[in-house]
Formats: structure tokens, C-alpha cells, sequence
């Protein structure tokens, strides 16, 4: 008997436990599909749906969006980044905002508001990726780690502008105990467009194109017959779509043209030569040793 009545004791405090235990807010651990506020859903966020109870437009200053190649992410994601078709990139999402725990989603589209590229967990202990409508959200996962940076992998798409929707809320310790929280979701865009890669009809501008040596040491050379006078820009871009060096910008005229152009000051590895002739654009890779 006196078992018996041990045994209800423990399942008496045990249920008082769990009728005095506060509420946690289930999207603590990942948000709801589809709420970064992209048009494919009516442009709801975390917000909208009833996990916050405020909406706010973001600005610079509350986040840090970084991309590479590699997970170091040298690089920034900003307009100014220009992809490679099909090439797989780091993605970094940082919040800057002082909070006790934070969130995030994420979702890229084309100018049809399709799937733009393709996400991928690079980890699983922190993030989460979700599919609706075809489109695919990468988000947090476990909210109340306190971690507010997450790293992620894209493969962008062949072509096209991309547009990155996203949300994230900076979260109070009130996140974890009230239903609908009142830390704010921030929400807004970015659109980035492709380094044109390959060969774009150039024949009406000009013929006997060559880029040497290659592989190439300090320096390479650029030599082409150009069949009349055109507005000329050549750069070199690294494989992650920043500009290492700029190297023509000018007007030059019809007739063979020969330089060469010193890259010594260059780390060793894969880069782009990309030149544009009246408009006419072309793409070489070069490898520096």
C-alpha cells in the first residue's frame, strides 16, 4: 500500500508540473513554412501568421549577409554581387540586433517567382530546410540556442536574376513562454544578377580573340582585331563574383590590339577574365599559379 501511494504521488507532482509549466511557443524551434515574406505567399511573415506581433521593414545596419565559395565568407551579398551560373556558395546570415534569442528565413526567386537556385543544410544542428509551392524556405532550427549567425549552402540557377526574400526577429526571453511574442520581425529583399560566363556573339565586334598564357604566372595578355572603334571595359573577377582587378576603361580604336596586364599581386587559383566591347560581352577563365 504504502507503494501504491508513493507511486501516485510522484504522478500527482508530476501533472501539477506540467499544468504550472508555461506555455513555450512551438515555432521556437523552426518557423512556419513560407512566412520571409515573399510574394508566393502574400508576402506573410512569421508576423502575419501569428508567431509575432509586430511587422518592420529591415535596414543595413541589423544584419550581415556574407557568401563565398567556402566557409570562411570573405565576401558580401549585397547588389553589387554578381554569381556564377551553377556554382554551389556559403551563404551567411547574421544578426546584428541585441536580443536573447534570434530567428531567421529565407527563400530565393526568379522573376517569376519561382525557385531561384537550390538550398542546401550545411548544418543541421542550426538550421532547417522547408519546401511549399515548390518554393524552398531555409530557416533556423532551435531558436533558443542563442545563436544569431547561420551558414547555409545555394547553387545558383543557370541564369536570371535572383531575388532573396527574407525575415528574422531579434527575440526576448518572452518568445519562450507567451504564444505570440512581442519581438519584432524584420523583413526585406535583395536582388543579385549573374556573371555572364561564356561567349556572347561578338563577331560584329571583333575577331581573333586570345587570352595567354594560361595557366599564367604574374602577368597575362589580351590581344583581338577589333573592326571599329568601341568603348571597352575588361575586369577580373574571382570565382565567387568579386571584383579583384580592373584592368580596361576605355575607348579604343578600330584595328590589332595587344597588352599585357600585371596580376602578380593576385593569390594563386581560378579567376575571370570578362570583357565587354560596345556591350558585347565575353568570359574567359584564367588560373594563376
Amino acid at each position: 500500500m504504502r507503494k501504491k501511494y508513493l507511486v501516485l504521488s510522484v504522478v500527482l507532482v508530476a501533472m501539477l508540473a506540467i499544468i504550472n509549466t508555461p506555455k513555450v511557443n512551438s515555432h521556437i524551434i523552426y518557423p512556419p513554412v513560407a512566412s520571409c515574406g515573399d510574394p508566393t505567399n502574400a508576402g506573410i511573415t512569421c508576423a502575419q501568421s501569428g508567431c509575432h506581433a509586430s511587422n518592420q521593414a529591415s535596414n543595413s545596419s541589423l544584419l550581415a549577409l556574407k557568401i563565398d565559395t567556402t566557409t570562411f565568407l570573405t565576401g558580401t551579398l549585397d547588389a553589387n554581387f554578381k554569381y556564377i551560373p551553377n556554382q554551389t556558395y556559403y551563404i551567411g546570415f547574421q544578426t546584428l540586433a541585441a536580443a536573447y534569442a534570434f530567428g531567421f528565413q529565407i527563400a530565393s526567386l526568379d522573376a517569376s517567382n519561382a525557385q531561384a537556385g537550390n538550398f542546401a543544410v550545411s548544418d543541421a544542428v542550426h538550421t532547417k530546410l522547408q519546401t511549399a509551392g515548390g518554393i524552398q524556405y531555409m530557416g533556423h532550427l532551435h531558436a533558443n540556442h542563442t545563436i544569431s549567425s547561420w551558414v547555409f549552402k545555394w547553387t545558383a540557377p543557370a541564369s536570371g536574376a535572383v531575388t532573396f526574400y527574407y525575415a528574422f526577429n531579434p527575440a526576448d526571453s518572452s518568445s519562450f513562454v507567451n504564444s505570440i511574442p512581442g519581438a519584432p520581425v524584420y523583413f526585406s529583399n535583395l536582388t543579385i544578377n549573374p556573371l555572364s560566363v561564356g561567349i556572347t556573339d561578338i563577331s560584329d565586334k571583333l575577331s581573333n580573340l586570345n587570352v595567354f598564357p594560361n595557366p599564367i604566372s604574374n602577368e597575362f595578355g589580351l590581344s583581338f582585331n577589333l573592326k571599329q572603334s568601341e568603348e571597352i571595359t575588361a575586369s577580373v573577377y574571382t570565382m565567387d563574383g568579386k571584383l579583384a582587378n580592373s584592368v580596361i576603361n576605355e575607348k579604343i580604336g578600330a584595328g590589332n590590339f595587344y597588352r599585357t596586364f600585371d596580376i602578380s599581386h593576385l593569390a594563386s587559383g581560378v579567376y575571370l577574365v570578362q570583357l565587354n566591347v560596345g556591350g558585347a560581352v565575353v568570359t574567359k577563365k584564367i588560373i594563376k599559379e
